[in-house]
Parts: structure tokens; C-alpha cells; sequence
């Protein structure tokens, strides 16, 4: 199986002055085709874990572009349709896939557009068509509303689960909401 896998990721500040622009992704994170694989492999991250995981099951990762720019302020929407423009690209070039891992914040924000990981998504959809798309989303704000039909929510390991009631919190001082309700 061939899984493409990227990143256009941004923890936006929109009370912050400084604006984002193309060099802060292209001097903060920036990484493509195999960089990601040697920047990514064993780090115990979301990509990391792909990789890791991609190379135990015999999947081969299609890395495209990973960036990421120091959370700041808003982004200069230019810089962002120049990055999507270059994923759309490398996509669209990366031969057949079953599947793309975008591995997204969920806080980018740009001078004229809230929602730029649902227009990501939804641009990598009208690339790929029916293919699966699995995405990370932090939910910082519920503006997901084109996308939002086609969300299946996945209860994974990890401090970011869905449902915190998987977890055996023994070791941690006791109530804890909202495991304890009665708090």
C-alpha cells in the first residue's frame, strides 16, 4: 500500500501583529520527498509514528511536504496557496495511492481565510477523489462544517484519545476532572 503523507501546519495567534509569511514555514520546519522520512523516522511523533508504523507493516510512505512555522501571528494567505499549490503538486505527481495521512494542527488561520485546514482537506479531496484521507485536527475551534459528513472519528491511544476513560490514571492524584464528574 502507498500512503502519501504531509504537513501544512500553523498555530495561528490572531491577536499577535506579526504576520506569517512564507519564510517563516520555509525557516521553521520545512522538508520534502525523503527529508521527511530522516527528519521523522523514530521521534515519537505523529508522522514519526507513521513511518515507524508504515515500515513494520510493509506500507510505503509517499512523503510530499512537511512544514511547519513557529506559532505567530496570522498567515499571509499567499504564503499558504503557495504551500498548498507545491502539496497539490507533489500529490498529484506521486503516482497511485491508497491513502493520504495529513498530519495538520488545526489552528491556522490566514489574513483571509478561518478554516485553511478544511479547505486543505477539501482540496486534496477534489486531487484524490474517493482515496482515504486520515487527518490529525487539535479541535481548536468547531468550523469544520464543510467536512464535517465526511469525519469518522477514531478512538486511538495517546493523550489526545476522544474518550479519556480508556486510560488507567492510577498514578495521578485523585479527582481529576472531567474523569470525576463529582468535581
Amino acid at each position: 500500500m502507498r500512503i502519501a503523507v504531509g504537513c501544512i501546519g500553523h498555530e495561528t495567534n490572531t491577536f499577535s501583529p506579526v504576520i506569517t509569511t512564507i519564510d517563516n514555514f520555509k525557516k521553521g520546519s520545512y522538508h520534502r520527498g525523503e527529508e521527511i522520512i530522516a527528519a521523522f523516522r523514530s521521534t515519537r511523533t505523529i508522522t514519526g509514528g507513521f513511518i515507524d508504523v508504515a515500515e513494520q507493516l510493509n506500507l510505503e510512505p509517499v512523503p510530499l511536504l512537511w512544514t511547519f512555522a513557529t506559532p505567530s501571528g496570522t498567515v499571509e494567505h499567499a504564503a499558504y496557496e503557495t504551500l498548498k499549490t507545491e502539496f497539490l503538486s507533489l500529490l498529484q505527481n506521486a503516482g497511485d495511492l491508497d491513502g493520504v495521512l495529513l498530519d495538520l494542527h488545526g489552528a491556522m488561520v490566514t489574513d483571509a481565510l478561518e478554516d485553511v485546514e478544511g479547505d486543505l482537506i477539501q482540496a486534496v479531496r477534489e486531487t484524490v477523489g474517493a482515496t482515504w484521507i486520515v487527518t490529525t485536527l487539535d479541535l481548536f475551534r468547531a468550523d469544520y462544517t464543510p467536512i464535517a459528513h465526511q469525519i469518522l472519528e477514531v478512538d486511538t491511544p495517546g493523550v489526545h484519545s476522544p474518550n479519556l476513560f480508556n486510560y488507567n490514571y492510577k498514578k495521578l492524584r485523585r479527582p481529576i476532572y472531567p474523569l470525576d464528574l463529582e468535581v
